[in-house]
């Protein structure tokens, strides 16, 4: 289903009893169909890209999300980087980036699990699928997404 703007609040409220899951893609800007979401969601995921130029829009972002966790008690979110250079990221990389970003609270939380700057990123969404169903695959970009979801699966199941 593709909504747009605030149709989105009327078109999926009906529907969360019906569904385990419900992704909501809906961009990296301050938007009407953003501010719905996180008025349904119980988990946000925002990518962040390690770069200087980037940390920038956090702070707009953190006022964004203490906005809306205050509306919907239930949203947890969750950081973590996109993008990154697969050479460069590992380890103590990770943590060097993730000073700039705000400390962990209860319902906004760092995600170590950085997802690289891959190829197969960029032709899965061409073709609108995601790299778990594009072909050929990479195992290296299914590895990031499935360890990311899977974190962020087992924070909510624990709340």
């Amino acid at each position: 289903m593709q909504v747009f703007g605030e149709d989105l609040l009327k078109k999926l409220k009906p529907l969360i009893g019906q569904y385990d899951d419900i992704v909501i893609d809906c961009g990296g800007r301050d938007s009407a169909s953003q501010r719905a979401a996180l008025t349904l969601a119980d988990a946000s995921l925002i990518p962040v890209a390690p770069r200087a130029t980037d940390r920038w829009t956090l702070n707009a972002v953190y006022e964004l999300l203490d906005k809306a966790q205050g509306f919907n008690t239930k949203l947890q979110a969750f950081l973590f980087f996109s993008r990154t250079d697969h050479r460069g990221m590992n380890g103590s990389a990770v943590g060097e980036a993730s000073d700039y970003l705000r400390p962990d609270t209860a319902w906004c939380r760092f995600v170590p699990l950085p997802i690289g700057n891959r190829v197969a990123y960029d032709k899965a969404m061409g073709w609108g699928q995601s790299v778990l169903e594009y072909q050929p695959t990479d195992p290296k970009a299914i590895a990031e997404i499935t360890s990311l979801f899977t974190h962020v699966q087992q924070a909510i199941t624990k709340k």
